[in-house]
């Protein structure tokens, strides 16, 4: 401890479990996988004793997918034991951090073959194009896929009162 933080210990690593279960049907297909709002500082992410991801920066959120596990429980009764091991022991600011989860997890499911990345859809204006009568919006996104040529994204942009402004679609 020393007095730029408080006198507050940073030395410390810490281990949060998690038992849970997942629905048979997420054994069928599509994507699992644990999405990290935010963990301080380095973590290290651990699924029925296998290690399958290190992550080094507290201040961005990570996926972690769940197919990577050789072994994933399925169906009821059938459990699942997530394992985390935090380590704050190194600061990167003149203030303190703090260590551990500092944000929320989630576990996310999808049925299909496709899914948009974590921070993965986007829209823009265009520069120059907002004025008080309109303004170009130029959408983007980043998806995940076996195959990419099968995925056909569509859009739609509403208005603040709820009407369709614009819609599309792309491959």
């Amino acid at each position: 401890a020393d007095m730029h933080h408080g006198h507050i210990p940073r030395d410390k690593s810490g281990w949060y479990r998690k038992h849970f279960s997942l629905p048979a049907s997420f054994g069928a297909g599509g994507e699992t996988w644990l999405h990290f709002e935010g963990v301080f500082q380095a973590v290290d992410v651990f699924l029925n004793g296998e290690h399958l991801l290190r992550h080094t920066s507290g201040y961005l959120g990570f996926d972690v997918p769940l197919h990577s596990a050789r072994q994933l429980n399925y169906g009821a009764g059938a459990e699942n034991v997530l394992a985390l091991r935090v380590d704050s022991s190194f600061g990167s600011g003149h203030w303190y951090e703090g260590g551990g989860l500092q944000r929320r997890v989630w576990l996310v499911h999808t049925p299909g073959a496709a899914r948009f990345a974590t921070d993965g859809l986007f829209a823009q204006t265009e520069k120059g194009s907002v004025t008080a009568e309109k303004a170009v919006v130029v959408p983007s996104a980043e998806v995940s896929a076996a195959s990419a040529a099968s995925v056909t994204i569509k859009y739609t942009l509403h208005d603040p009162a709820g009407v369709v402004a614009a819609s599309g679609t792309t491959k």
